[in-house]
């Protein structure tokens, strides 16, 4: 807090002797009745802040609990004049006074003036100052201040608000004002866009959706200001079908799918009719047109991945013992299975977890080959494989070494199992010299692709991805109820062929990823949640996710387009700066959502800097943002940008993901948006639930 004498407050505001104040004020400060009540002013112009230190305009000054003796209106107004109009309450019954100042818009406020000088006015002596970005519910920044002197500063940090509400005691009367100003701090000018979040209250067909990520279909990249023909959008769960243009109602039947996608047309004036959505059909039924076939059954991709390991996918790792779709089952006996590494690997170690589920499928004899080519292998290790326990917390049957050199190609021949009709596997994880993860592209010769009893309803939801050489990259998320429970399984990785402006996910094209993890800490780290190409910058893509850990903690991984498959060559940002092993991601920054976004700045006071877009905690409804260095931080504090009402709205309404979108963004206006869902799944026959917001924001200019 800091109070500054008058002499340095006469650099803003040129001041005028209070002659013409006392003849209309009259000489009794104890008598309100000698009090003048102004005309409103009608010719002070309308004003606007542009830039940094202008005054924020004043929209209307409310006093909740007492009288004004002058004209609030007048006293509100931001024109010089040589007259003063002060703002003087009148004596009230109440304990406190209270005066709520709002704006047309959100600005960032960097400090209060508060003028006392008028000789007809008691000074107030305290106060405390709260502030809202949404009008409804504040937080007070500002405890109990001491505001004597006839000119005090109040610093306030750059703290967003629609809102400004003062509180003091009422302990005397004839207390208030000569003056009282709000400052522009550096930020952006925040407003709830109801034109384009409307423009996604739809009436037939796609009816709403979570899960919003956009793309520039004609150049890809993630820079702001590119002008394009169409943006592409991608949607997890999706509604279709009929809804009352009255009531908003949905009407039966009732369809939800887990993923879609939806275009806006730039070549067109923006309107409803300028935005169209698509998901795909089953006879004349909507379907989802990304589908998790692919990634059911007892695949052999299961072998790779964490799902199913408690603690960590390090040799101290545990394998479960339920049969829930993480591990490789085949029913034909001998069977083989081969590993593509991408390109030549020190391997150093494989460690083998047997079937798990059923003992008595495990595999038996084995044999492991290896080499730089499929028809160069060498044999590394015949072995006759023990079964397991079939508890819960399996530990590895067998670790297999590698002579010294370099490998491209695994290959594991099974030659017979400890039953006759059965033979699996229940995890692998190799190693390299430096004791890192490798990953690779497997196949079997047979699989069971039939997905296990205990799981239900296996899906797909889209995460973000990045547009390059005419496809989409999406990393969607594999969903499973099993055993009554929502489960996130693994983090995959889909290829979507665009042409002529539009997703042929038809032809889509499915791949495992090791994108989804368990920390030797035991944290669960997923990426996905957001995606920035920054190959125009530095020639990478980052690829941002986060560490379930005490929280939800930001991380960050990254690699150049011609490694996009070859995960082994992916760089995961650490304590150690950019290392290949993804257990030893730093956290970022703390309090960020499932789905988020980071994005290079352009132009303006930011110019070159790193917007980080979240909503707090994901379900707080704190939408906020903060501004770092790198794609990688360090990321400031977080300031809070906008807070949403939905959850007031709504029987058991929740906000959740909010992030930034530069593919629909100017360098003039940015537009966030957030997802609105309900608890109550009965409430979401009211279509005004479930769709996308948007809130626009304005760059504050520096002179």
């Amino acid at each position: 807090m800091t109070m500054i004498a008058y002499n340095k407050f006469m650099n803003f505001k040129t001041y005028f002797p209070s002659i013409t104040l006392f003849l209309l004020l009259v000489a009794c400060q104890n008598s309100s009745s000698n009090f003048i009540y102004e005309d409103d002013l009608s010719i002070c112009p309308a004003t606007t802040a542009t830039y940094i230190d202008d005054v924020i305009p004043i929209q209307s000054l409310t006093i909740p609990n007492g009288d004004v003796l002058t004209n609030p209106h007048n006293f509100i107004q931001t024109c010089e004049s040589e007259q003063e109009y002060p703002l003087v309450l009148a004596e009230t019954d109440a304990i406190n006074h209270q005066l709520v100042f709002r704006f047309d818009a959100i600005y960032p406020i960097s400090r209060i003036e508060i003028e006392q000088q008028s000789i007809n006015i008691n000074r107030i002596e305290k106060l405390s100052v709260d502030f809202s970005t949404n009008g409804l519910t504040y937080t007070r920044i500002l405890p109990n201040i001491n505001v004597l002197d006839e000119v005090t500063w109040l610093e306030t940090n750059g703290f967003y608000a629609q809102a400004v509400k003062m509180i003091f005691p009422a302990n005397a009367p004839n207390l208030g004002f000569t003056d009282i100003r709000f400052i522009m701090d550096e930020g952006f000018i925040a407003q709830y866009d109801k034109t384009y979040s409307d423009y996604f209250l739809r009436t037939s067909g796609w009816t709403g959706a979570d899960g919003i990520f956009t793309y520039d279909l004609n150049h890809g990249g993630d820079e702001i200001g590119v002008p394009h023909q169409t943006t592409g959008f991608v949607f997890s769960d999706t509604f279709v079908g009929e809804v009352n243009p009255e009531t908003y109602r949905r009407q039966a039947p009732v369809t939800l799918i887990n993923n879609s996608f939806g275009y806006l047309d730039h070549d067109v004036p923006i309107s409803e009719n300028a935005f169209s959505f698509d998901y795909d059909l089953n006879q004349g039924l909507p379907i989802s047109p990304i589908k998790p076939e692919s990634y059911m059954g007892h695949q052999p991709r299961n072998l790779l991945d964490a799902d199913g390991f408690i603690f960590s996918q390090t040799p101290e790792g545990k394998l479960t013992n339920q049969d829930l779709g993480i591990s490789w089952l085949s029913t034909t006996i001998p069977n083989a299975i081969t590993l593509d590494f991408f390109a030549p690997q020190a391997i150093d170690s494989l460690y083998l977890w047997n079937y798990n589920a059923n003992p008595s499928y495990g595999a038996k004899a084995i044999t492991v080959y290896a080499g730089l080519a499929l028809d160069q292998m060498v044999l590394i290790e015949a072995i006759t494989l023990l079964q397991t326990s079939g508890n819960s917390l399996e530990p590895y049957t067998q670790k297999i070494s590698f002579p010294m050199g370099e490998y491209r190609y695994v290959k594991i021949e099974i030659h017979s199992s400890y039953h006759e009709s059965y033979v699996g596997l229940g995890k692998l994880l190799f190693l390299d010299r430096n004791q890192q993860l490798l990953y690779a592209n497997i196949q079997a010769l047979d699989t069971i692709v039939d997905q296990p009893d205990a799981v239900q309803k296996p899906r797909l939801w889209l995460q973000d991805g990045f547009v390059a050489e005419d496809h989409l990259y999406n990393f969607p998320l594999l969903i499973k109820n099993a055993n009554g429970f929502f489960t996130v399984n693994s983090v995959g990785m889909i290829a979507v062929p665009i042409a002529e402006d539009r997703f042929q996910y038809q032809d889509t094209t499915y791949f495992s990823t090791p994108l989804m993890t368990r920390s030797p800490d035991n944290g669960v780290i997923y990426f996905g949640a957001g995606v920035m190409d920054h190959r125009p910058h530095d020639g990478y893509i980052y690829v941002y996710g986060y560490k379930d850990l005490q929280g939800r903690n930001l991380v960050a991984g990254r690699f150049i387009l011609e490694d996009l498959h070859n995960f082994n060559a992916w760089e995961f940002y650490t304590d150690e700066g950019w290392q290949p092993n993804i257990h030893r991601v730093k956290t970022i920054k703390s309090e960020v959502s499932a789905e988020l976004s980071v994005t290079r700045i352009g132009e303006g006071y930011y110019a070159g800097k790193y917007i980080l877009t979240v909503m707090k905690n994901t379900l707080s409804g704190t939408v906020a943002y903060a501004i770092g260095d790198s794609p990688i931080g360090p990321f400031g504090p977080y300031q809070t940008i906008y807070q949403t009402l939905e959850h007031t709205q709504f029987k058991g309404g929740f906000t959740y993901n909010a992030k930034l979108h530069p593919n629909l963004s100017t360098h003039d206006k940015m537009w966030i948006s957030y997802n609105v869902n309900s608890t109550d799944f009965s409430s979401l026959m009211d279509a005004n639930i479930y769709y996308p917001r948007f809130i626009s924001i304005a760059p504050i200019k520096s002179k």
